[in-house]
């Protein structure tokens, strides 16, 4: 998921980069903004990863430029990518640091490639930043919690599985749920699952389940609670 805010005083233009958005990325939140005050406002209230600029800025005294400037001063985290249907703005543009330059009437193909290499690099960022340190023997692990799909608890054993790739750890089960939360979910006493990595749930016996995963042949189990749990974040 990301926060996105799209800055564009043409009102037909605001509604086809939202549509185009929606359709593509369903979990982004899309904050509009028609003036360079909105922008402001929306940027004090919400944490945005993603910002999508107007250069020209018709009734503003400022233009996109400008806005960039001072959206890399005071949020630095926040990626720009520039629109404008006027290409003797890119030099200028490129002294702020944007992510993209694109140019209007937008290529909905060049749009997506840009927005799922922003994603990527995002989730690199936030994958270095909240790397999980495990400890066994003589090894040591450095795991983004990002690419685990799901954890399991088998005997003494605690194992941590990707799509290809598993470890043990000496950790419980209950540490990596208080450790990792979010995107984790307890689905039954053994088992706790990426709930982003989820393909398939397959019911196989009476009231228990068989959850498969996104490029992964493995296969973890839910119990009935764990049925329940699951229920409260999908509409099923």
């Amino acid at each position: 998921m990301a926060n996105i805010i799209v800055l564009e005083d043409d009102l037909y233009t605001i509604e086809f980069i939202s549509k185009l958005i929606t359709e593509n990325w369903p979990n982004f939140n899309i904050f509009k903004a028609k003036s360079i005050e909105s922008y402001k406002k929306i940027l004090e209230k919400n944490i945005i990863h993603i910002a999508l600029l107007d250069i020209q800025l018709g009734k503003d005294s400022y233009n996109g430029l400008d806005v960039g400037k001072y959206t890399d001063k005071y949020y630095p985290k926040i990626k720009i990518i520039f629109l404008t249907g006027y290409d003797q703005y890119a030099l200028t543009s490129f002294a702020i640091h944007p992510y993209d330059y694109i140019l209007k009437p937008i290529n909905i193909t060049r749009f997506k490639n840009t927005i799922n290499r922003l994603l990527t690099s995002l989730e690199e960022e936030k994958c270095i930043k909240e790397k999980l340190i495990i400890k066994n023997k003589n090894e040591i692990y450095f795991i983004c919690p990002s690419n685990i799909i799901y954890i399991e608890k088998a005997g003494k054993d605690t194992i941590i599985h990707e799509e290809k790739e598993s470890y043990l750890a000496k950790e419980s089960l209950s540490y990596f749920e208080d450790t990792l939360g979010g995107s984790f979910i307890r689905v039954h006493k053994s088992y706790l699952v990426n709930k982003n990595k989820i393909l398939r749930i397959k019911e196989i016996g009476d009231r228990v389940y068989e959850i498969e995963f996104y490029n992964s042949s493995k296969v973890a189990y839910m119990s009935r609670m764990g049925f329940s749990q699951l229920k409260r974040y999908f509409p099923f």
